[in-house]
C-alpha cells in the first residue's frame, strides 16, 4: 500500500526548476554532480537523486557515442595533430630533421584518415535521420488508415514524398 503511494507522490511531485539545466550540464557539459550543484546552488544529494532516476550516466553516454559527437571529437584529435606537429625544424639537427619528417607525414597521414571517418560518420547519420524519418511517416500513415482515413494518406503522400526527398538533398 505504502508502495502504491509513494509512486503516486512521484507523480503528482513538481520538477525543480533548475532539474533541466542540471540534466543538461552532466550529460552534455559533462560535468560532475558536485560541480553542478555548486554551479546551480541545488543540493548535492538532490541532483544525486536526479541524475539516478533519471538515468543521467545512460543519457551521458549516449551523447558522448552520438555520431556527431565522434565526429567532432575526431576533429579536435585531427586538430592536435597538426598543432602537434608545427615544431621548429631549423633548430633540429639533420638526423631529428629525418625523423621528424617521417614522423610529420604520418601524422599528416592520420589526420586524413581522422577527417575521412569523421565525414563518414555525419554521411552515415545523416542516413539514420531519414531512414528512421521514413519508418515514422509509415507508420503514421497505417494509423490514419486503420482509423478510416485512406483519403488523407492520399492527400499527404505526395508532401511526405516532398519531405523524404528534402532530406536526401540536404534541404
Amino acid at each position: 500500500m505504502a508502495e502504491k503511494k509513494s509512486e503516486a507522490t512521484k507523480v503528482k511531485r513538481k520538477r525543480h526548476p533548475q532539474h533541466d539545466a542540471a540534466r543538461q550540464l552532466f550529460v552534455e557539459g559533462n560535468m560532475e554532480l558536485k560541480q553542478i550543484s555548486e554551479y546551480l546552488d541545488v543540493s548535492q544529494r538532490s541532483v544525486g537523486i536526479w541524475c539516478r532516476e533519471g538515468k543521467w550516466e545512460r543519457d551521458r553516454e549516449l551523447f558522448q557515442t552520438m555520431p556527431e559527437r565522434l565526429a567532432q571529437r575526431l576533429q579536435q584529435m585531427a586538430m592536435r595533430i597538426m598543432e602537434l606537429s608545427g615544431i621548429e625544424y631549423d633548430a633540429l639537427e639533420p638526423q631529428e630533421r629525418i625523423k621528424i619528417v617521417e614522423e610529420t607525414k604520418l601524422l599528416n597521414v592520420m589526420s586524413d584518415s581522422i577527417s575521412k571517418i569523421s565525414k563518414s560518420i555525419v554521411a552515415i547519420n545523416d542516413r539514420i535521420d531519414q531512414s528512421a524519418a521514413i519508418q515514422v511517416l509509415i507508420a503514421f500513415n497505417k494509423y490514419v488508415v486503420a482509423n478510416g482515413g485512406i483519403k488523407e494518406v492520399q492527400t499527404l503522400m505526395p508532401l511526405q514524398g516532398g519531405y523524404i526527398k528534402s532530406l536526401s538533398d540536404g534541404v
